[in-house]
């Protein structure tokens, strides 16, 4: 039978018919009908839950608005009680608890903001999903990340515990705003007999509007009311190798290209004996990816023997405006030069100080193994990034014959299992071996993308595994296109740019460390509309804007809750209420004692 014991102000909850998966409706209908306890119906707005051992992660749930006196504000599972109360451990678990106490009132998936008289709901992941896939401009402001009930990675949410991020502005990079994640000081708290602790995320002004705690015309005074996110072009580091291969065999390739940043070059072998050594390096300061849509980098792979020379240089156009628009929209007829053979006698060692102005070889590498095949790839190692690639032409030199495989075309696919053996001379094949990459071509060049998530025909999102479009030794899940390779000595080369790299919408924690570029785009407070059931509901608090806080731990057994757990959630308890308070500006406050 369930029993419950007071200990100082934690509420221990026991026994095998309240100790379920769904321990928190069970403790909840005990103690409301458990007349000696401190904690019964109406007597608090929040419950802060812990099961002994956890039974699952936090979660906010349960939420009762006709409870009187007081409302059920949600009755919140906060997984196991931490090992310990250090200084990091005690920042992020507070965290936690803002959130899953603020999803009371946030984040309301029918939020709307007035944008020249018309008012917009916010996109949500589904939508953004669809359009940075199409790549078409966000329709509705992005705020909506996780599950649409928190904020987006792309919205500067001054570190919200609602899976917000704090973004630096490092100012503007060709005619893009760059953000830069930066951690967050938040307020000190300075509980009575405790050491002082800084809080790493605090509600923001667009938290404290939706709250009641704030009114619009207090929200962001120092940018003039207004609050802003931003439209992702490329983000830093990413997961994924664009560029160029080698294949030795279906899992054995050389990789050149772009590694983890728009501005750094990688080489890499798979299949190596140790593991696979990787070069790197950086395209310096004089290359400008985001000044113009086609400046790139060419690369080039240049086999004598059984050395192999990886070259680059910067490509940047060199036709007139007339030239460019015809090259846009007739790019059979007026072809862009990209002089990827100049110089195709000199090959030079690697030198630290060379110019990218001619091609400046990055690595050589040797194999004694014969090249079956060789093209253009695009390899990702985890989910929550979009990667993609942008080629102008693949061009081959054996000999003296020169070819050019145009890339205005998406080219014909290669059939599931077709040994590199067999591929045509001097034809690119498509090998899109998930089915789920998108591949198109755009102004003459060919466009291959890994997105993080699709739609499906059911209108769903679809979500991939890390190694999804990944390729390795053991796999082989990346999209590319390719053609047979020469016999002999020869060279290949092509013009390439990352064209976007962007983070999922609801990547919180994921976007910590990384660097945004896009546009900024920005609305006012005074324009947001909260919805009226938050209003009447939620935002009016209860008296002397105090909510009761009740700390409870559950658990099959007496035995199995430690007097050192007790202590811990004690602890915590204990800066909990000092966070709240700071959180809401001290205009709100917790009182966490039974």
């Amino acid at each position: 039978m369930a029993a419950f014991e007071r200990v100082g102000n934690i509420l221990l909850v026991y026994g095998n018919d309240v100790y379920t998966s769904d321990y928190r409706i069970r403790t909840r209908d005990f103690l409301y009908g458990a007349r000696s306890s401190p904690v019964q119906v109406g007597t608090h707005d929040f419950w802060i839950t812990y099961a002994i051992p956890s039974l699952g992660g936090a979660e906010w749930n349960y939420e009762d608005l006709s409870a009187r006196p007081r409302k059920m504000r949600g009755i919140i599972r906060m997984g196991s009680v931490p090992d310990d109360t250090t200084p990091s451990t005690l920042q992020r678990h507070l965290n936690v608890i803002l959130q899953e106490v603020a999803h009371h009132w946030l984040v309301p998936y029918d939020l709307e903001v007035s944008i020249d008289g018309t008012e917009v709901g916010l996109a949500n992941g589904l939508q953004m999903t669809q359009q940075i896939n199409d790549e078409t401009p966000f329709t509705e402001p992005a705020l909506l990340g996780r599950a649409n009930s928190h904020w987006t990675a792309y919205f500067q949410s001054d570190a919200s515990p609602m899976d917000g991020m704090y973004y630096v502005d490092a100012g503007s990079e060709d005619g893009f705003n760059r953000w830069q994640q930066s951690s967050f000081v938040g307020p000190t708290l300075t509980p009575s007999g405790l050491p002082s602790l800084s809080l790493v995320g605090s509600y923001n002004d667009l938290d404290l509007l939706v709250m009641g705690v704030k009114t619009a015309a207090e929200a962001y005074p120092a940018t003039g009311s207004r609050f802003r996110w931003l439209e992702p072009k490329l983000s830093t580091p990413y997961p994924a190798h664009i560029g160029v291969f080698v294949a030795f065999s279906r899992n054995d390739f050389f990789y050149f290209g772009f590694y983890t940043d728009h501005r750094l070059l990688g080489v890499e072998r798979t299949g190596d004996p140790i593991g696979g050594e990787l070069t790197t390096l950086n395209l310096g300061p004089d290359y400008h990816p985001l000044g113009n849509d086609y400046n790139g980098i060419a690369l080039r792979v240049v086999r004598r023997g059984n050395q192999y020379y990886f070259q680059a240089r910067h490509d940047n156009p060199q036709i007139g405006c007339v030239a460019a628009v015809l090259n846009y929209f007739f790019p059979r007829l007026f072809p862009r030069s990209l002089r990827l053979f100049e110089d195709i006698d000199s090959l030079p060692l690697p030198n630290s100080t060379a110019s990218f102005n001619r091609f400046r070889t990055v690595a050589i590498y040797e194999s004694s193994d014969r090249p079956q095949a060789v093209g253009l790839i695009v390899k990702k190692w985890r989910q929550p990034h979009l990667a993609e690639g942008a080629f102008y032409n693949f061009e081959l030199l054996s000999g003296k014959s020169h070819t050019i495989l145009q890339t205005d075309d998406v080219p014909e696919a290669l059939p599931p299992g077709t040994p590199y053996s067999s591929l045509p001379l001097g034809e690119l094949r498509l090998d899109n071996p998930t089915g789920d990459a998108i591949v198109r071509s755009k102004g003459g060049r060919l466009h291959i993308l890994t997105p993080f998530s699709t739609v499906n025909p059911e209108g769903n999102l679809e979500h991939f595994s890390d190694n999804h479009f990944d390729h390795d030794a053991n796999l082989d899940n990346a999209p590319k296109a390719l053609t047979k390779a020469p016999n002999g000595d020869f060279a290949f080369a092509t013009s390439c740019k990352v064209y976007r790299t962007i983070f999922t919408p609801w990547a919180a924690g994921y976007a910590t460390g990384k660097t945004m570029w896009g546009n900024v785009k920005t609305a006012r407070a005074l324009d947001i509309i909260v919805p009226p059931r938050i209003i009447t509901e939620k935002q009016p608090p209860p008296p002397d804007n105090t909510y009761k806080i009740a700390y409870i731990i559950v658990a099959e057994r007496r035995s199995d809750i430690t007097e050192a757990m007790i202590q811990r959630v004690d602890i915590i308890r204990r800066y909990w209420d000092s966070a709240f308070e700071a959180a809401t500006v001290e205009r709100r406050h917790s009182n966490s004692m039974l």
